[in-house]
């Protein structure tokens, strides 16, 4: 979809991507438009911070290691899974995220 051009003709929201209501936060250069729904949270919503592009990397990756450990078991339902498989899916998960930062730091892809 095409960014607006005026600031009274909204697109989407910036946070759910429902119907924006002209409701806008950021710059009057760059809106970011908000839903009747999310602009209660306007206040909220200036102070998060999404995930950076080697963030969403990192999940991926993370998502992968933990999508062939299911896969090693032949489950995947996570329903089925015992405590201990449920603890290794998580750990694996989890630490995958920052083994994917430390690389990406490392092969020269993070911006530092």
């Amino acid at each position: 979809m095409v960014a607006p051009a005026l600031m009274d003709e909204p697109a989407d929201c910036c946070v759910c991507h429902r119907r924006a209501e002209g409701i806008g936060i950021g710059s009057p250069q760059s809106p970011r438009w908000l839903c009747k729904e999310c602009s209660v949270m306007a206040d909220d919503i200036r102070r998060a911070r999404r995930l950076d592009p080697f963030e969403v990397a990192a999940l991926n990756d993370a998502g992968a290691d933990g999508g062939e450990y299911l896969d090693s078991l032949g489950k995947t339902d996570l329903a089925d899974l015992t405590e201990h498989e449920y603890r290794e899916y998580v750990r694996r998960v989890v630490l995958g995220f920052g083994a994917s930062i430390r690389a990406q730091i490392r092969e020269g892809r993070a911006p530092f």
